[in-house]
């Protein structure tokens, strides 16, 4: 699985970063935010907020490619 690390942009959304693991990708969206929640969606993503609500990042996730 691929993890992407999302930002909210006036225009739709930025990718920041991918990842390998949703923890590594959780890590960085705590990067300096002394406080995050987590909100999952059943549409497949899951919004990273700050203590006042803010929406700081999104976190989507792929299944990789497999190779032959």
């Amino acid at each position: 699985m691929t993890y992407s690390l999302l930002q909210p942009t006036p225009d739709g959304v930025q990718t920041v970063a991918r990842f390998g693991t949703y923890v590594k990708a959780r890590a960085a969206a705590n990067e300096g935010h002394e406080y995050t929640a987590t909100e999952m969606h059943p549409s497949g993503y899951v919004e990273v907020e700050d203590k006042h609500g803010q929406t700081l990042y999104l976190i989507t996730w792929t299944k990789d490619e497999e190779s032959y």
